[in-house]
């Protein structure tokens, strides 16, 4: 059964009109009614800790009760953030300004703060750049990172006022990604997301958004390699990318051993979060931490088995991580 307490915390946060939205869109792709959908939702709510979010990118309504029970949905997630992250230092990770100090060595990088910089710094910084990305010291309000357009943008005063106002406070440095990522994701950067406990990486994907569309492959940790297709938020596959026509299937990321050894260098930086996940680009030469977080997105691991993914995340956790305790995760979830 579900954690009381989070329960709770998660019927209050629902948004009753956005389940009944979800709820419909399943009822489109399956023959069961929004009634009996919304039904079923509860149901998983209580017993494996599913919001309706989690229904639908996991594809609830297809899976039989041992299938449902191996799914890391939220509430499992945050079991294992919890067992696995120091509450206090997870503070670091969401503010990106203290996060880019701490972990500094794997980012090179150069990014501004422009609560502590004027415009005359701002104009210096971007220095006759064409583009720029800006995003939000806290990750908490989930406004994401852009790629701003310079051309023809000389009031750099009203730039950075403007900039500030949208709650935008750190302008980087855009990075050029390797040639051979840019053969199969275009002009948009992909992102590889490493998911450790400790020092082992337990999960890989490649993410790429082009235009409005958000696509996740899943990459083996151990050799690199794209498995199989690419996935939208929907649920939609894609075999090649809609752009570059690459086919994901068997593409080989550049540089894994480097990331490896990036993401397992990363983990010692703080030996109290041993559950993160890192976000990489590939470079012509180097992997670069482009941002990490130690409440690693869990409907990414749609696109990956998740029973053998839940016991490659519990054996390490069993293994001696956080203090050498023993952690319980409820198994009925």
């Amino acid at each position: 059964m579900a954690d009381y307490k989070y329960l709770m915390d998660r019927i209050k946060e629902m948004s009753l009109p956005s389940m009944l939205y979800t709820a419909k869109a399943v009822r489109d792709r399956s023959n069961k009614s929004t009634v009996a959908t919304v039904a079923d939702m509860v149901k998983c709510g209580i017993k494996y800790s599913a919001g309706y979010t989690d229904y639908y990118n996991f594809t609830f309504e297809t899976k039989n009760a041992t299938e449902r029970k191996n799914i890391i949905t939220r509430g499992v997630n945050n079991d294992y953030v919890k067992a696995l992250n120091s509450a206090e230092l997870m503070d670091c990770f969401n503010d990106k300004r203290q996060m880019y100090r701490l972990y500094s060595d794997f980012i090179s990088r150069n990014w501004l703060d422009l609560e502590r910089s004027n415009a005359h710094q701002l104009r210096a910084f971007l220095g006759g750049d064409n583009t720029a990305v800006v995003r939000a010291s806290d990750s908490k309000t989930e406004k994401g990172s852009f790629v701003l357009n310079l051309l023809g943008i000389y009031d750099y005063e009203d730039l950075r006022e403007r900039l500030l106002r949208m709650g935008l406070n750190i302008v980087e440095k855009c990075v050029k990604q390797n040639e051979e990522m840019e053969r199969l994701c275009g002009n948009a950067l992909g992102i590889i997301r490493v998911v450790t406990v400790g020092e082992s990486p337990v999960f890989s994907c490649l993410n790429m958004r082009q235009g409005k569309t958000f696509l996740t492959a899943a990459v083996d940790d151990k050799t690199g390699i794209v498995i199989g297709s690419a996935f939208d938020k929907n649920n939609g596959m894609y075999h090649r990318h809609p752009v570059t026509n690459k086919r994901f299937d068997g593409f080989r990321i550049p540089l894994w051993n480097e990331i490896l050894s990036m993401v397992s260098a990363a983990s010692r930086v703080l030996t109290s979060v041993n559950y993160c996940g890192w976000d990489i680009a590939v470079l012509a030469d180097r992997a670069e931490l482009i941002d990490a977080t130690s409440f690693p997105r869990h409907d990414f691991y749609r696109v990956s088995d998740n029973k053998s993914l839940r016991h490659r995340i519990e054996r390490e956790m069993y293994s001696g991580i956080k203090n050498n305790q023993k952690i319980i995760i409820n198994k009925n979830k």
